[in-house]
C-alpha cells in the first residue's frame, strides 16, 4: 500500500516501530529471505527468531522436494534436524509460509510431530490456488495475487506444481492466465515490474482495472499495460475489453490439459466460475 506508505524508506520504519512494541514476553518471526527485513536486523530490539532458506537462519529449510501441488522439506532449528514436513501446496513461497507456521508453533512449545501433521493436513484458504474445479480435462484456479512479487511466485508455484510433476495419467497443456489489475495507483507505481511478471504464463488475458473505489488517473489502464508487456517481448496477451464475453472468449481457447488461472484482488474468480459453467455444458471431444 505504497499509496499511504510513499516509499520504503517509510515503510521499513513501520514494520520496524511494530516489531519493537511487541511486548517483552513475545516473538517475532521474520524472514531473512527479504532484503529489507533484513537490513532492520540490527535494529530490532525485541526478541525475535529468523527463518529462511539460508544457514544464518535460526529456523532453515533443506532438501526441498516439489511434487504434483506439493511440496516436502526437511527442517533445521538452531542446526538440529526436525524432520521432514509435507505441505499440500506448491511453490517455495509456500515453504516459508511453513516455516513461519512451524516457527509460531515452536515459539508456543507446541509438540513437532503435532506442527507436522497440522501442515501437512492444511489445504490451503479461499483465493490463494484455489483449485475451483476440472472439467474435461482442464483446471481451474482461483488466486488473489495482485502484486507483481506475489503473481511471479504464483505462476512458478503453478509451473512446478501441475506441469513439471504431472502425473503420468494426466495430459499436459498450457497456463492460461486471466489478470484483473486493482487499483489504478498501484498499476500506475508498479506497472514497470507488473510487465515483467508474467514469464511462466503461455497466454495471458488482462481486464479493465478494478478500481476498488479509486477514480481513474489519466493514462494508467490496461491497454497501457498489454503495451508494456508486449514491449517485454511477449506476445501472447490480450486485452479483453468486454468483460461480459470473456468466459466465452476464454473457453474457446481452452483444450484438454491446459490450466486456466483467474488472478487479482477484484471480482476476476467471477469469470472463472463462468468458464467452469460453459465447459460443463460443452463435449469436448
Amino acid at each position: 500500500h505504497m499509496d499511504f506508505f510513499k516509499n520504503m524508506d517509510s515503510l521499513k520504519k513501520a514494520f520496524l516501530e511494530f516489531i519493537n512494541k511487541v511486548p517483552f514476553y513475545g516473538v517475532s518471526i521474520v524472514c531473512i529471505e527479504n532484503q529489507h527485513i533484513k537490513e532492520i536486523l540490527p535494529l530490532i530490539h525485541r526478541k525475535y527468531m529468523t527463518y529462511g532458506f539460508s544457514e544464518e537462519a535460526e529456523l532453515c529449510a533443506v532438501n526441498i522436494k516439489k511434487g504434483f501441488m506439493s511440496v516436502n522439506f526437511d527442517v533445521l532449528h538452531k542446526n538440529k534436524y526436525l524432520g521432514e514436513f509435507k505441505m499440500r501446496l506448491p511453490g517455495v513461497h509456500n515453504v516459508l509460509n511453513g516455516l513461519a507456521a512451524i516457527g509460531c508453533g515452536i515459539t508456543l512449545q507446541m509438540d513437532i510431530d503435532v506442527i507436522r501433521n497440522a501442515l501437512e493436513n492444511f489445504s490451503g484458504i479461499q483465493r490463494r490456488l484455489e483449485f475451483k474445479g476440472e472439467q474435461n480435462g482442464i483446471m481451474i484456479y482461483d488466486d488473489y495475487g495482485h502484486h507483481p512479487a506475489e503473481i511471479k511466485a504464483t505462476l512458478r508455484a503453478i509451473k512446478e506444481g501441475i506441469f513439471e510433476n504431472l502425473p503420468s495419467n494426466k495430459k499436459s497443456g498450457s497456463l492460461f492466465v486471466l489478470f484483473q489489475p486493482h487499483r489504478y495507483s498501484r498499476t500506475k507505481d508498479l506497472l514497470d515490474e507488473f510487465s515483467e511478471s508474467f514469464d511462466d504464463a503461455d497466454m495471458l488475458f488482462v481486464l479493465d482495472i478494478y478500481p476498488a473505489g479509486e477514480k481513474p488517473v489519466e493514462g494508467i489502464n490496461s491497454q497501457r499495460l498489454v503495451e508494456k508487456i508486449k514491449n517485454k517481448g511477449k506476445n501472447k496477451v490480450l486485452y479483453l475489453q468486454n468483460r461480459q464475453k470473456a468466459a466465452e472468449q476464454i473457453s474457446l481457447e481452452l483444450k484438454e490439459g491446459d490450466v486456466l488461472l483467474t488472478l487479482g484482488a477484484g471480482d476476476v474468480w467471477k469469470i472463472g466460475e463462468e468458464i467452469l459453467h460453459i465447459l460443463n455444458k460443452k463435449d469436448f471431444r
